[in-house]
């Protein structure tokens, strides 16, 4: 399963709903062998209503994402899982810089299997991780987690 960042990945920022087409398209060829369902996990999405106007607002202007869309991420979700795993509450002011993006990933997609999704491989396109992957056991199997930098998409498309 293929998730997606938002801003400066795919839109530059939640208050300037522009899609940033170079990525988009770097991101459709790099992916156009994958046809795996896409989510959507950016921390510019804090709960049901930034769902709601990411729907309305933002889904239109991604051509990527037709008929593909499948979970889109909220930050309280998150909040959530993370104050129930570790017995912590997470303050909004300090959930970013708590968690780095990949970190956050890892931990949510864990929770994704642990609820039953059955994907092995899960892969976080966005503007500010590394390239890295992770071999994690839950649940007693291998789930690959690859965090993927959208300038490296970028570089290696047009290399080809």
């Amino acid at each position: 399963m293929i998730f997606l960042d938002l801003e400066n990945t795919v839109i530059e920022s939640w208050d300037c709903l522009v899609p940033m087409q170079d990525n988009i398209n770097a991101i459709e060829k790099y992916i156009s062998n994958d046809d795996s369902i896409i989510g959507v996990f950016s921390f510019a999405i804090w709960d049901s209503h930034d769902v709601s106007v990411f729907m309305r607002d933002v889904y239109p202007l991604l051509p990527i994402l037709t008929d593909r869309l499948g979970i889109v991420m909220h930050m309280d979700d998150l909040k959530k899982k993370l104050s129930e795993e570790f017995h912590v509450t997470v303050v909004d002011e300090d959930f970013v810089t708590f968690l780095r993006k990949e970190y956050a990933f890892e931990i949510y997609v864990k929770f994704l299997v642990e609820a039953g999704l059955s994907e092995n491989e899960f892969v976080l396109i966005d503007d500010v991780v590394p390239d890295r992957t992770v071999i994690m056991k839950v649940r007693g199997k291998d789930i690959t987690v690859r965090t993927v930098n959208v300038k490296t998409i970028i570089a290696e498309v047009k290399n080809d």
